[in-house]
């Protein structure tokens, strides 16, 4: 799969996750779709899906490990950490969120 098409196929899920409401998927959905950008070398994108994850998980509040359980082991041919939350997001992706 080519890099164009992960980006296509997490922007699909993102939109249908967008769509059902559920919050903490999107969340992880951008947490892929700044993984990729930055694997395409797409700094501004990055930092906006970066973002985007960051205040999501501060918004949801992780607070157990069951909630920062990932929802996706894998998504768009990028495999998500085991747990998952604004702390991982921005340990992740701190260069592109200053």
């Amino acid at each position: 799969m080519t890099m164009i098409e992960q980006i296509q196929e997490a922007e699909a899920e993102l939109s249908l996750m967008r769509a059902t409401g559920n919050r903490r998927k999107v969340a992880e959905v951008f947490y892929v779709l700044a993984h990729l950008h930055r694997d395409a070398g797409n700094a501004e994108r990055v930092g906006q899906y970066a973002r985007e994850s960051f205040t999501l998980f501060e918004q949801l509040g992780i607070n157990t490990l069951e909630e920062a359980a990932h929802r996706y082991f894998s998504l768009a041919g990028v495999q998500l950490p085991g747990l998952i939350h604004e702390g991982v997001v921005y340990n992740t992706f701190a260069m592109y969120l200053l």
